[in-house]
């Protein structure tokens, strides 16, 4: 009778092929469809999920902000002149809007200057009529004299209740009619039934003129030497 030698016990990576053989012929080593979804799945970036503060923002020097209010019932967005708008000119506009700063809820009636150009003779109008006169400093910055007012309501009332167009609104028809003007005076007037912006400027090549612009169209009425 012959003797039958036992075999020899299985080694760890034996065993370990058999089983994964035997997980293949079952459905597959790895998990099945649960653990190939699992592949496409990519670790977060840890660095995405740091936030960046935004720079804070700037202002360029010498650029006034166009969020300034003038403070009064004048409700266009005020921005800064242009490079090309004469500084006589562009002294006006400030002028204007410091007026206007100083009497709260009114309308530029009036900006001229005076003493050769050393002031701004500024006038602004209340919704009741009233009006309000200053100096203003001839860069159009700062007040030379504080607001006074006089009587006549009804006047000027009527005035700026029949212009559509307010003072920097004419100022530009007036610049695309005689560009570079340099203004001298600018204020609103009866003229034959009709309420204007009255203007008296120096154009680039030093000539004086003299220009009406309908207050309620825009429309340029006269526009002639100044003699």
């Amino acid at each position: 009778m012959k003797l039958m030698r036992p075999r020899p016990p299985l080694g760890r990576g034996t065993t370990f092929a058999a089983a994964c053989l035997l997980v293949l012929t079952l459905g597959g080593c790895g998990g099945g469809r649960g653990g190939d979804d699992k592949q496409g799945e990519s670790s977060p970036n840890p660095s995405a999920s740091q936030s960046t503060t935004p720079p804070a923002a700037t202002t360029s020097p010498g650029i006034e902000s166009s969020a300034e209010s003038p403070g009064g019932s004048e409700g266009t967005a005020q921005s800064s002149p242009s490079a090309g708008t004469p500084k006589e000119t562009a002294a006006l506009l400030r002028a204007g809007r410091t007026g206007l700063r100083q009497v709260p809820n009114s309308t530029v009636y009036s900006i001229e200057s005076e003493n050769e150009g050393d002031t701004w003779e500024v006038e602004v109008v209340t919704s009741d009529g009233t009006k309000h006169e200053m100096y203003i400093s001839s860069d159009g910055k700062s007040v030379a004299r504080p607001p006074r007012t006089d009587g006549k309501k009804a006047e000027y009332r009527e005035r700026i209740q029949g212009a559509k167009l307010d003072f920097q609104e004419a100022v530009d028809v007036i610049l695309g009619e005689v560009p570079g003007a340099r203004f001298k005076e600018l204020g609103l007037d009866h003229e034959k039934g009709t309420i204007v912006w009255e203007a008296d400027v120096v154009n680039q090549s030093g000539t004086a003129r003299s220009l009406e612009i309908d207050a309620a169209s825009g429309k340029v009425v006269k526009n002639k030497l100044d003699t």
